[in-house]
């Protein structure tokens, strides 16, 4: 009985994460078509219309290397772009937030052990065009 209390013990004691270790993240891509991430808000300039600005993160065959695609709405207006997450990040998952600016978001990650959102790329919108651009470079190996 001694003996699996100590192997219990010392296995609870390996399993301890220390601040600075980093562990590969357990995100596993979808299958391709899937949404990701997804978000919109309402454009106020158009309340006849009752349109919105959305944006979606959707996996590809290739997310598995980190390759997904982008779907911008501006009321019936659509743009589409492919992004790449930095290389050796491949295995982050691809969060949404909005931006500073009314009509805009931002496609971050975490770092394996963070909390904190690193921004990465960021699309724009505005009456009659939409912008999509990396905002950041990171290297990572």
């Amino acid at each position: 009985m001694k003996k699996l209390l100590f192997a219990t013990l010392a296995l609870f004691a390996a399993c301890k994460n220390e601040p600075g270790n980093t562990t590969k993240s357990d995100f596993t891509p979808p299958k391709s078509g899937t949404t990701v991430a997804a978000d919109s808000v309402l454009i106020e300039e158009d309340k006849l219309n009752h349109q919105y600005f959305a944006v979606t993160v959707i996996a590809t065959d290739s997310s598995i290397n980190g390759t997904y695609d982008i779907e911008a709405h501006w009321g019936f207006n659509m743009a589409v772009n492919t992004i790449r997450m930095p290389i050796g990040g491949e295995h982050f998952e691809p969060i949404l937030r909005r931006g500073k600016e009314p009509y805009s978001f931002i496609v971050g990650f975490h770092f394996d052990n963070d909390t904190a959102f690193h921004e990465y790329y960021a699309i724009d919108g505005q009456r009659g065009q939409m912008m999509m651009k990396y905002v950041k470079a990171y290297t990572l190996q």
